[in-house]
């Protein structure tokens, strides 16, 4: 028996040696393979083009020597941010464009891993190994790669909210205050955020960033004149507020998916109806929670589902809350479904492809979002019980 028993031993300890053996190595081929890409993709984008970069960029040459920023620009695309936006490229106006872009793609690759590391710090994980694993499947997003392919402002302006995050955390009114200024500056979407800071009480933070927010549109206006803004206002904001072309692939917000499976009256009533429920039903929710991170992760898949066209690579924005929601241990798998759906892009999308299929990214965010509800209640339940 003892024979039989030390064979067994054996046999169950190279298995688990194998095992350990392979897990590493594909480890390391997967580690090595995302360093070879990122290389790669480094230098194909600094060397051609980055359009969004371009667009950035031209609008703030054309805002400095008192160009009209709509209309025929001759840029990329039209520019649909406000003009106190580009406040942040000015400074690059001082290098010729491919220098600036080179600047901007190499910070962008840069902040990636910063991003990741300040994520898992706020929920009091600083595993380096674990940082580079997560910054690696991270990578491989569509969202991401669409972001530093395209030279979006999609990392720069995820840096500005996990950094306030980490002020507010801390109970720093100034910093927080200043961080958050930023992101507004930035990303103008995120005003959203502001009254889930109102509901648990924090509204000096938000009522400062605010108040540094307008006083770098006054200062726009001082400097480069109000016309800038008054084309913005009348011009660009009327297009953005249409509910016309919502249903183009890379939007997959609500109103994407009720403009693919319904007449654009029905859509629209529907993207307006469903759009308050979450955000009543997700306020709701924040008002009871004790945590910064908490209220993030609530807020985040609400954002990208509510606002007017929730494009693919603003999903990059959802990215440190699916590391939150991992270190909880529970329901990996939906966690993983939701993922995948997210980062999934279909190259052809105008083939045979039904309107569900074309809604990847909207089902990802969904699954996300109940998920945020389920382990909370579950959370509460558990306290509960004790």
């Amino acid at each position: 028996m003892s024979i039989l028993q030390n064979v067994y031993d054996c046999a169950w300890y190279l298995y688990k040696k194998i095992c350990v053996d392979i897990s590493s190595f594909l480890l390391w081929f997967f580690l090595g393979f995302t360093a070879y890409y990122v290389f790669f993709s480094w230098c194909r984008i600094v060397s051609t083009g980055a359009p969004d970069f371009s667009v950035f960029y031209g609008a703030a040459r054309r805002l400095w020597e008192g160009q009209s920023l709509s209309g025929d620009t001759g840029l990329y695309t039209g520019f649909g941010y406000p003009p106190v936006t580009l406040l942040l490229f000015l400074p690059l106006l001082l290098l010729p464009e491919q220098m600036a872009q080179c600047v901007w793609i190499t910070a962008s690759f840069a902040l990636l891993p910063v991003i990741v590391s300040i994520s898992m710090r706020l929920i009091g994980k600083h595993d380096a190994r674990m940082i580079v694993i997560w910054t690696a499947m991270m990578f491989w997003s569509f969202p991401t790669r669409w972001t530093l392919g395209m030279g979006q402002i999609n990392i720069v302006s995820l840096l500005f909210f996990v950094i306030s995050i980490a002020f507010f955390q801390n109970r720093r009114l100034w910093s927080t205050s200043f961080w958050l200024a930023l992101l507004l500056l930035s990303k103008p979407h995120f005003m959203l955020f502001l009254p889930y800071l109102f509901v648990i009480g924090r509204w000096k933070e938000s009522l400062i960033s605010v108040f540094f927010y307008f006083l770098a549109i006054l200062g726009t206006i001082v400097v480069f004149g109000v016309a800038h803004v008054q084309s913005y206002l009348f011009h660009e904001v009327p297009i953005l507020i249409a509910f016309e072309g919502r249903d183009i692939y890379y939007n997959q917000s609500l109103s994407a998916f009720f403009s693919r499976i319904a007449s654009r009256d029905i859509a629209q009533t529907a993207t307006i109806v469903s759009s308050i429920f979450i955000l009543v039903l997700s306020l709701f929710f924040a008002k009871k929670q004790n945590r910064i991170v908490d209220i993030a992760t609530l807020f985040l898949p609400v954002f990208l589902l509510v606002e007017p066209l929730g494009w693919q690579h603003h999903h990059v924005f959802l990215l440190p809350a699916y590391l939150w929601l991992w270190y909880r241990g529970k329901h990996r798998v939906f966690l993983v479904l939701s993922f995948l759906l997210i980062s999934w892009n279909i190259k052809e999308p105008h083939t045979v492809l039904q309107p569900l299929l074309l809604s990847h990214g909207f089902f990802g965010v969904m699954i996300f979002f109940c998920l945020s509800f389920i382990l909370k209640r579950e959370e509460r339940s558990v306290k509960k019980t004790r």
